[in-house]
């Protein structure tokens, strides 16, 4: 299973998702991270409503199951739910402590 997660310093859980500069990817097994690995968010384009194209984002999450959120716009969630990846919300400000939060409520 893969769990994204937007960052903006590889860090820390970023409060924009759709904004944020990286997507941390957290491969887990057994209920352990095994790996962590970086993708790079591409900008999102503007239709000509205004509204948010977030299509490559999504595209760039297509084998994640779970995005790892503090906050999320509506379309970015739309999205990803018609695509059908789990969104979970977490206060947990570093991506350390919020994929752990997360696996212990699997324990």
């Amino acid at each position: 299973m893969k769990i994204a997660i937007p960052t903006d310093d590889r860090t820390h859980i970023s409060e924009h998702t759709g904004r944020a500069t990286f997507f941390a990817i957290a491969s887990i097994e057994n209920g352990n991270m095994t790996h962590l690995d970086f993708r790079v968010n591409p900008p999102h384009q503007h239709t000509h409503e205004g509204e948010h194209d977030h299509a490559e984002t999504v595209n760039l999450l297509s084998d994640c199951e779970t995005i790892l959120v503090r906050n999320i716009g509506k379309n970015l969630k739309s999205e990803l739910l018609a695509r059908h990846i789990k969104i979970e919300f977490t206060n947990s400000q570093s991506i350390g402590e919020g994929i752990k939060r997360y696996l212990s409520n699997f324990v």
